[in-house]
């Protein structure tokens, strides 16, 4: 046996790898008893470890138990896990690819950050929750929400420079994508803006009342325009227009971004009358492109 153990109501929980082989194989059973859990920090920073096999039997993992095995590239997962715990593969930079099972509602937070080489997730259809930063600094293209999600926080996708597009299922209840973009299913709240688009100019929708917290932490956006309907910009948009000052609001005196824009030493030009037509679509007048300074 290449594990530490305990056996608790005839099933076993497992403690610790031992062995230092690239590839381990965690077994249905130890001595008859069913193996039901791998604990937390179970192979942490086995770089060795290139491989690893989870079967249905196990149900439940615990934090960081592979995090930091540089050389991992592959993970078989428990069909019967509910919950990928906090830290599972942090700091794998030989990941490129995950199938999350569908038995999965929950991935909590940094499960699989700074997997720099991750780029390939087949997300579950039942997932209904990502935590902070659960895939924080990989190497995502694109991402797709499912039919369940409620809980998707911002930053869950933070610093994935190459993200082009977020998708979701067209019967989520919570969530949809306009262009790639995603937002609250009635579109009032910016929720995610993909950090890898490239476009230079970008028109917020009239519908849009609220940009969530760092939703908007894009290097690219040149230009943006903002309707008087925004009320709300939270905690962590535009880092880049501060630090690289390259990025401009077009808005309406006195307006919420206008304010935003002050605060934060944005460039602005001012809207001398708010045409919906300028605002609230890429088909803008004549007239609503001279009226702006």
């Amino acid at each position: 046996v290449h594990f530490t153990y305990t056996t608790s109501i005839n099933k076993v929980i497992l403690e610790a790898c031992l062995s230092d082989a690239p590839v381990i194989k965690i077994p249905e059973e130890i001595n008859g008893y069913k193996v039901v859990k791998v604990d937390g920090n179970f192979a942490q920073n086995k770089n060795c470890l290139e491989e690893i096999f989870i079967p249905d039997s196990v149900v439940a993992i615990g934090k960081s138990a592979f995090y930091g095995c540089k050389e991992l590239k592959k993970v078989k997962l428990s069909n019967n896990l509910k919950v990928i715990p906090e830290r599972f593969c942090k700091l794998c930079t030989g990941l490129k690819e995950i199938t999350i099972p569908d038995s999965v509602t929950d991935i909590y937070d940094g499960a699989f950050s700074l997997c720099y080489s991750l780029s390939d997730i087949k997300m579950s259809e039942n997932t209904e929750s990502i935590g902070l930063g659960a895939f924080a600094c990989c190497n995502i293209k694109q991402f797709h929400l499912g039919p369940k999600f409620n809980t998707v926080p911002a930053c869950f996708l933070r610093n994935n420079s190459n993200l082009q597009s977020i998708t979701v299922d067209e019967n989520n209840p919570n969530f949809r994508d306009i262009n790639g973009i995603l937002f609250s299913k009635d579109a009032s709240e910016l929720v995610l803006y993909p950090y890898g688009l490239l476009d230079r100019t970008y028109i917020i929708p009239r519908t849009v009342k609220t940009i969530g917290p760092d939703a908007i932490v894009n290097p690219h956006l040149e230009t943006v325009k903002i309707y008087n309907n925004l009320k709300n910009i939270e905690v962590g948009n535009f880092p880049y227009a501060k630090d690289l000052g390259n990025t401009t609001f077009i808005c309406p005196k006195g307006s919420c971004a206008e304010e935003f824009a002050k605060k934060n030493n944005i460039d602005i030009i001012i809207s001398k009358s708010m045409l919906s037509e300028f605002i609230n679509s890429d088909e803008v007048s004549d007239k609503s492109k001279e009226e702006i300074n």
